[in-house]
């Protein structure tokens, strides 16, 4: 084989190793010091050092925070950070100190990107997630030592979805799972936020027929329309009496009713009629 040939053969294959190594490779042109083919990676100490003893916070915040930024090659079983080579062995727990309780503070639920939660239903098992930009996620750390937590991740969905848009929550939710899940975060009946990294929504906590969580926006449309428009009711004699939430309100003469903002105008006992509403 000429100079020429394998002097291009060396290019390619240098370009090949660097377009897969990006961010990790050095600028240095030392070729020699870096071999990769389609199923394994040979590192040397020109460019990787191997991790003495256990990761740092530093290094186990990045795979649980920027996942991204983390190689693996199982056919080695090693992982890549940077320049640093280390084992699943070598990753430890996050310390529980970390992990934060998940608890309503005046019927708002915060979970804060790059902060770590634990969240302990009724019954006291504990679920493990990390607050990753805006979404719940299981601690990744422990997924890469082999501890798969798909309840933490059920959890963590949860709460995605809530705050986002839990209008059909209950196609994946129960309403018995939805209750434990918002009591055991310390939520009360009424209204109440939840609020994943820069995402948020506003719900009512209801008992009634049209969901445990229902949008604060569809409550306000649904409390206008008994409080000021009068057309829920319209089918009724003014004076008939209706009980919301438990109490009884009088209908008055223009069809509304006074209720106070913030009743259950979901638990509502319907006067009959001989239509449907």
């Amino acid at each position: 084989m000429s100079t020429d040939i394998r002097m291009a053969s060396r290019i390619a294959n240098y370009q090949k190793m660097r377009s897969y190594l990006e961010p990790l490779y050095s600028e240095s042109r030392d070729t020699k010091s870096v071999r990769q083919d389609r199923d394994s990676l040979v590192l040397t100490k020109n460019l990787f050092k191997k991790q003495s003893g256990m990761i740092s916070e530093e290094f186990l915040d990045i795979i649980n925070f920027d996942f991204t930024s983390v190689r693996q090659y199982p056919d080695q079983g090693i992982f890549v950070i940077g320049r640093t080579i280390f084992s699943s062995g070598q990753i430890p727990d996050v310390s529980p100190d970390r992990f934060n309780e998940v608890k309503a503070v005046n019927n708002v639920l915060t979970f804060k990107s790059g902060e770590y939660y634990k969240f302990t239903d009724s019954y006291g098992k504990v679920y493990k997630m990390a607050c990753v930009t805006n979404s719940m996620a299981p601690v990744y750390s422990d997924s890469l030592k082999g501890k798969v937590d798909s309840e933490s991740g059920r959890c963590g969905w949860f709460w995605d979805i809530m705050a986002e848009n839990a209008t059909f929550i209950g196609l994946y939710f129960s309403d018995e799972e939805q209750k434990e899940y918002l009591n055991a975060a310390g939520i009360t009946e009424g209204f109440f936020t939840v609020i994943v990294g820069n995402t948020a929504q506003e719900y009512f906590y209801s008992n009634g027929n049209s969901g445990i969580a229902v949008l604060k926006g569809i409550y306000d449309t649904q409390y206008n329309a008994i409080k000021n428009e009068g057309r829920i009711f319209d089918y009724c004699e003014p004076g008939t009496v209706i009980k919301v939430d438990g109490e009884e309100y009088v209908l008055n003469e223009d069809h509304t009713l006074d209720i106070p903002y913030g009743a259950d105008i979901f638990k509502i006992e319907y006067p009959p009629s001989n239509y449907t509403i």
